[in-house]
């Protein structure tokens, strides 16, 4: 229990800094995550927009 207690303490001391560790590798995986959506979105969509452009 006191190594779960320091762990914690360690990440909110961590997460406080102005160049934390952990923000920063929650805002590269965020980015990554981001341009991986519009990579697989964008020939969804134009395959949704060219299957409603023929519309009779």
């Amino acid at each position: 229990m006191d190594r779960l207690g320091t762990l914690a303490e360690l990440f909110v001391e961590d997460v406080n800094k102005e160049d934390s560790a952990v923000l920063e590798s929650f805002e590269n995986i965020l980015d990554f995550l981001y341009k991986i959506i519009l990579v697989a979105g964008s020939p969804f969509l134009l395959y949704v927009l060219l299957q409603f452009s023929n519309l009779p």
